[in-house]
């Protein structure tokens, strides 16, 4: 078991930890920056698919490589992990940075509330 209890998700049945999640993603850092961030749109754990993931691409990257990026994320996500998520791209330096435990979720269904 990788990561805490509290933080897993289960999509389709399959039990996920933000920090499995992660693994995968800084695989393909200098293409990423290895920054990324959880997009739900209900509390956890039940996860409606597919998992939306906010992705920082890397400082070299361009535009017209993204699409393929993502179909290469997704697959390995699938194939390691036994689920396909949805990349949406953010440019470098946008998602904020923690000092210390890197906060992987972001709570769009608390934004819909306010």
């Amino acid at each position: 078991m990788i990561g805490r209890t509290d933080d897993m998700l289960k999509i389709k049945g399959v039990m996920v930890y933000p920090a499995a999640i992660d693994g995968v993603i800084t695989g393909f850092v200098p293409r990423v920056t290895g920054e990324f961030r959880i997009v739900l749109d209900e509390p956890p754990p039940r996860v409606v698919p597919p998992l939306r993931l906010k992705i920082e691409y890397g400082e070299g990257v361009k535009e017209e490589e993204l699409g393929r990026l993502a179909t290469e994320i997704e697959e390995t996500m699938h194939m390691k992990l036994k689920f396909r998520p949805k990349v949406f791209w953010v440019p470098p330096k946008t998602l904020e940075r923690f000092t210390y435990k890197t906060k992987f979720i972001e709570k769009a269904y608390e934004k819909k509330k306010a």
